[in-house]
């Protein structure tokens, strides 16, 4: 852990326990009230937002094809694919044509949630329609950003609400949130829910606190949609799969953690069992494998 700080790549790293924080240390320049962005950590929000429409009832199946929710989806990939299949990544549609650029290229900007992610001034659904058509739903995992943008259009539709206010009022507020998170918007003002989350250290820990407390609500909806999203619904390979927008990482040290990771390096790991919780914030992810192999031994440990 010292050697990813001394080295410049890690600069914030949070871990808890029984919701206490016994390890917090910022590089300089980062601190308790940073609020960087989470990059593809955004994915597994939007996911949460739609488990909250299902189980509001506005989603009524995830087994609907997307067009009952967003008609302008309709003859696309992610259309014609269910909200279940956009979920994890089986669209069919190919992946997705532009990449946000290095997190640590304007780190200020991160920091200062004024950061312009590529693709911002685009149309995305134009962009969604260019995409579409490469295999058929269901039968192929192909990561892709417009996955994600379709289940932010899905839940607008479901919910009849701005994608950002409802997650401000079904999920931010529940966590408990100290302070505002922010999400980036396109030139249309059109919530870039594959990329655009932002937070501070502190509250993306909440998030997990959060979620390890919905687990144990007994008969809960959500809770049910959670620990199916934190399944392995994807085999990528012998150590790694994917749920609902989530990964699945050392799966033989930690089976039962799930993780919100994002572009550079950007994670959230939570572990049911050991009720751990570990968030990191990078400039780059060459040290990634191994913040992920102490943390899930350190899971495996306090079981």
């Amino acid at each position: 852990a010292s050697r990813a700080f001394d080295a410049g790549v890690t600069r914030a790293a949070l871990i808890s326990r029984n919701g206490e924080i016994f390890y917090e240390r910022y590089a300089r320049g980062v601190s308790a009230s940073s609020t960087p962005l989470g990059f593809s950590m955004s994915k597994t929000l939007v996911a949460l937002a739609v488990g909250k429409a299902h189980c509001a009832g506005a989603i009524k199946s995830l087994d609907d094809p997307a067009k009952t929710y967003a008609p302008q989806l309709a003859g696309l990939s992610y259309g014609e694919a269910t909200v279940r299949q956009l979920l994890t990544m089986t669209s069919g549609a190919a992946r997705s044509d532009f990449y946000t650029g290095q997190p640590n290229a304007q780190e200020s900007f991160l920091l200062r949630n004024t950061y312009q992610a590529r693709g911002a001034d685009v149309d995305l659904l134009e962009r969604m329609k260019a995409n579409s058509g490469h295999a058929r739903p269901g039968t192929e995992f192909n990561y892709n950003n417009y996955d994600t943008q379709a289940l932010v259009f899905v839940t607008e539709g479901a919910t009849r609400s701005d994608f950002a206010a409802y997650f401000e009022d079904n999920i931010w507020r529940p966590v408990g949130a100290e302070a505002s998170g922010a999400w980036l918007r396109n030139h249309k003002a059109t919530v870039l829910g594959f990329v655009g989350f932002s937070a501070t250290p502190g509250d993306y820990m909440r998030i997990g606190h959060w979620l390890l407390a919905e687990l144990r609500t007994p008969d809960s909806c959500f809770a049910s949609f959670v620990a199916d999203a934190a399944a392995k619904h994807i085999a990528v390979n012998d150590s790694r799969g994917y749920g609902y927008q989530l990964h699945k990482l050392s799966l033989r040290l930690a089976p039962e953690s799930f993780w919100m990771m994002g572009f550079g390096g950007q994670i959230l790991g939570v572990d049911p069992p050991s009720r751990t919780v570990v968030y990191l914030y990078q400039g780059q992810d060459k040290v990634t494998p191994e913040w992920v192999r102490l943390t899930a031994a350190l899971m495996s440990r306090t079981r």
